[in-house]
């Protein structure tokens, strides 16, 4: 191992080194880094499996539709909305004044 100087807050330092049950601050700062990566490859796993789930590339054709039909059937919803262009006439029409005061007198 390369021989290195760096500088550390010294009580979080020694947080880590209770934390992570080392004897050594050496060892608390290895086990650290070895975490952090270990976190940082789980993540990206987890990231690139949520897409291909997303995508519908997690099971082979038919096995969802096969053996969980409510589930396909949600999934079928949300890819299909998901497919929908968003268009300007969708959105709910703003009143104008007139119509608003109108509305507003006739309930009272």
């Amino acid at each position: 191992m390369k021989r290195m100087n760096i500088m550390v807050d010294e009580a979080l330092l020694e947080q880590a080194r209770v934390a992570t049950h080392e004897r050594t601050y050496s060892g608390a700062i290895q086990k650290a880094l070895e975490e952090v990566v270990r976190r940082n490859r789980f993540f990206r796993l987890l990231d690139e499996l949520s897409e291909s789930a997303r995508k519908g590339e997690l099971w082979a054709d038919g096995f969802v539709e096969e053996n969980f039909p409510e589930a396909a059937a949600e999934l079928k919803r949300e890819r299909e909305e998901l497919a929908r262009p968003n268009r300007v006439s969708d959105a709910p029409r703003a009143r104008t004044s007139d119509e608003g005061s109108r509305r507003r007198r006739a309930a009272r």
